[in-house]
């Protein structure tokens, strides 16, 4: 039996089986839901794990989880933590803030410590210079600074100094400090100030200079240590 009648008049209106209301226009019979009873929304009635999913089930709260991490062409970051994740999707680059407790600092990271130790045996000449060699630091923003000491067998040691110094820095630096005392000991320990260091390729080399008392010659076997630290700034 069909849910129209067989002579509709013009406007007469029928309520279907779901609740809709149809209308006669005068030519045909048109759906008035837009106008009474709104239309159910889609719900969904099962869902079931696919590919590289885990959960499922087809009633009550649903839980689906992909394995991590989700790559970009599935709607994922394609890592584990933001800073990954922003550099994986062309965002900008989180500011790293450096350690908050007492771990260490990890490479690139502000807070992050180089040390490197130098060391030669002196010449016995009453004076002179030499090159103890270089410390490399990855490109960045450093405060550079440096220890020395320089011992012999006797007191025979007057003076002593040490230079760091930097070429094709975008702050050339060349810092330096120095020992002097009056009456000749056998070791003379000072440091070299810190200085702000920028590059992108730090090679900063290392200065040793020492003046022997004359007419003394030392005895023994003279030495120079030299240790360069350096760490990146805020």
């Amino acid at each position: 039996m069909s849910l129209f009648p067989e002579n509709p008049v013009l406007g007469q209106q029928i309520t279907g089986p779901s609740g809709e209301v149809w209308a006669f226009d005068g030519v045909k019979w048109t759906h008035q839901y837009a106008y009474s009873v709104p239309p159910v929304a889609p719900k969904i009635t099962r869902i079931q794990a696919g590919e590289g999913l885990e959960g499922g089930g087809d009633r009550g709260n649903i839980v689906l989880s992909l394995s991590l991490p989700i790559p970009v062409e599935y709607g994922g970051t394609g890592a584990l933590d933001a800073q990954a994740a922003l550099a994986n999707l062309g965002g900008p680059f989180l500011s790293k803030k450096g350690v908050l407790s007492a771990i260490e600092a990890i490479p690139g990271d502000i807070g992050e410590f180089y040390e490197k130790t130098l060391s030669a045996n002196l010449s016995t000449q009453t004076g002179t210079s030499l090159s103890l060699g270089e410390a490399v630091l990855p490109p960045g923003d450093w405060d550079v600074w440096a220890s020395a000491t320089f011992r012999t067998g006797d007191n025979s040691l007057q003076m002593a100094a040490v230079s760091l110094s930097s070429l094709g820095s975008a702050s050339p630096y060349n810092i330096s400090g120095s020992g002097f005392i009056a009456a000749p000991q056998s070791q003379i320990i000072f440091n070299v100030p810190a200085d702000r260091l920028l590059s992108a390729n730090p090679r900063t080399t290392v200065q040793a200079t020492w003046r022997f008392a004359s007419p003394f010659i030392p005895s023994g076997n003279p030495q120079v240590l030299v240790t360069v630290r350096a760490r990146r700034m805020r």
